[in-house]
């Protein structure tokens, strides 16, 4: 029998995820995606940072579902996560999934 965490295995990110990570300030001007057309920033900055998106289980109560990771900058800068809302929206994991539903 397989432990259910063992399939949690990275996914890419689709360009239309892409497309919404790329809307978020940490990217507009630190990565320079508003110099793009908002049709063109989501494959800019798919081309620029390395990014994954998880389908996360929490075994405690809390969140879970897609959690997205994002290394955007230096080596030396922490990484971006990103989770969905109760309305399906991202939003920054420090803000917490209910963050936009208040």
């Amino acid at each position: 029998m397989r432990h259910p965490y063992r399939a949690h295995r990275p996914h890419p990110i689709s360009l239309e995820e892409w497309n919404e990570l790329a809307r978020f300030p940490e990217f507009q001007e630190s990565c320079g995606v508003d110099m793009y057309p908002k049709s063109d920033q989501g494959a800019y900055l798919r081309g620029l940072a390395f990014g994954a998106r998880f389908d996360f289980i929490d075994p405690a109560p809390g969140y879970s579902g897609p959690l997205y990771v994002i290394a955007a900058g230096a080596t030396t800068d922490p990484p971006l996560v990103f989770v969905r809302d109760a309305r399906g929206e991202l939003v920054p994991a420090s803000d917490g999934p209910d963050a936009a539903a208040e």
